[in-house]
């Protein structure tokens, strides 16, 4: 590559490392992200909630998560990845605790947002080293393993519901496995303080191709992208935020949607639900072997291509026939977090992508919800019939403002 800058010294890190991000993006980032929808039913006859008590639920987790996001860029610099790490686990653990044991609806959104705020920190802090230090490869081995947490959600409640025939078991469960990462995040703290990527000189790398595809040197733009740095940043994050609405609308509505308005059964709604997890961690394992060569802004334009076939189909079909859609909109879905986050270095240079991915981690954390939240009005007051359209037009909106970010970013470069 031309013109490359000099890279940073690699922070210290132990065979460990690896192993205690992938692990906590499967236990407490993944797998909490696919019970939520799954468990809403038996939580809901619990407590006595109306239907729309979901967003509520979603919305107590994003508050914190969001808070988490902000945080996430200070804890990395003033205690060390290991330390921000073990803590992170630490108040995982806390609020599963809460949340199983909860005698109350209000204790269980309690312990659900402390939950959210352990699942921030650990989600901005990760992204961004990754998006710093391993490209898309990495991003795509990391989201596949969050995805390989969202796959084993939806089984792992239905197989507790149907042994213990308690929602408050499938939580336990989940406290158990963060308990088990616990002594290996424990034994990795020793990795060295990270420094502020501030000190360390833009790479060179081609807004439209990101990791895939060399570009020119952004050095010539420097003056330009810090002029439109806010431009980028707003619309960046817009894009996140769509993003995030569009992938959490089915993982949360999907299986209600299913077994309420098309007279599905639990098992196979819970199946066509791990479909969807299964399809996107198929397709986020993928880009850790596809072609470099690959530009990224093609990726994700294919990306929500699919999301917007997948919701269509979703919506259409008939009966049962629906769940077709699950597995190409999950499909869909994978590319496009993860080529989202691995663009920001070049999009708003290196010095800023911690900020940049915390700041945009934060806002979509709570975009998600609130569609959810969105979605859940309108169901309990025009039918459930609903969520298909609402699914549909998210898609579209995420495809419209990723094609808006695309064309600002490639002129910002020239």
């Amino acid at each position: 590559m031309a013109g490359s800058s000099p890279r940073r010294p690699a922070r210290p890190v132990t065979w460990l490392t690896p192993l205690v991000q992938l692990g906590a993006f499967v236990i407490i980032l993944g797998i909490p992200d696919g019970v939520f929808g799954v468990l809403w039913p038996s939580m809901r006859a619990a407590f006595r909630l109306p239907l729309d008590y979901l967003g509520l639920l979603t919305l107590a987790s994003a508050a914190f998560y969001f808070s988490g996001g902000l945080i996430a860029n200070q804890a990395r610099v003033r205690l060390g990845a290991g330390n921000a790490m073990v803590a992170s686990c630490g108040v995982a653990l806390l609020g599963l605790g809460v949340w199983s044991g909860a005698p109350s609806w209000l204790l269980a959104l309690v312990g659900v947002g402390v939950l959210g705020l352990s699942r921030g920190v650990i989600d901005a802090l990760v992204n961004a080293e990754a998006a710093l230090d391993g490209g898309v490869r990495r991003l795509g081995i990391l989201h596949g393993s969050w995805a390989v947490g969202g796959t084993l959600g939806p089984l792992l409640v239905a197989a507790v519901l149907v042994w213990a025939h308690n929602w408050r078991v499938a939580v336990i469960v989940v406290a158990v496995a963060v308990l088990l990462l616990g002594p290996f995040a424990l034994a990795d703290r020793r990795v060295g303080r990270i420094e502020p990527p501030a000190t360390r000189p833009v790479a060179q790398a081609g807004v439209g191709g990101g990791q895939f595809a060399n570009g020119p040197d952004v050095s010539v733009g420097r003056s330009r992208r810090a002029s439109r740095g806010r431009w980028h940043l707003a619309l960046m994050i817009a894009t996140f935020v769509a993003y995030t609405a569009a992938e959490s609308g089915p993982i949360a509505w999907g299986y209600t949607y299913l077994i309420s308005d098309r007279q599905a059964s639990h098992t196979l709604a819970a199946i066509a639900m791990a479909s969807f997890w299964a399809a996107l961690t198929v397709g986020r394992f993928g880009l850790a072997v596809m072609d470099r060569r690959v530009a990224g802004t093609s990726i994700l334009e294919a990306s929500c291509l699919l999301m917007i076939a997948g919701t269509g189909l979703f919506w259409i079909l008939p009966g049962s026939w629906a769940i077709a859609g699950l597995p190409i909109a999950g499909l869909g879905a994978a590319a496009v977090f993860p080529m989202l986050v691995a663009l920001v270095p070049a999009r708003m240079g290196e010095a800023a992508t911690g900020r940049a991915v915390g700041a945009s981690i934060a806002a979509a954390s709570l975009a998600g919800p609130a569609a959810v939240a969105l979605f859940g009005v309108l169901a309990a007051h025009l039918g459930l019939g609903v969520l298909g359209v609402c699914l549909f037009l998210s898609c579209v909106v995420l495809y419209a403002l990723n094609r808006v970010l695309t064309l600002a970013s490639a002129e910002g470069a020239t």
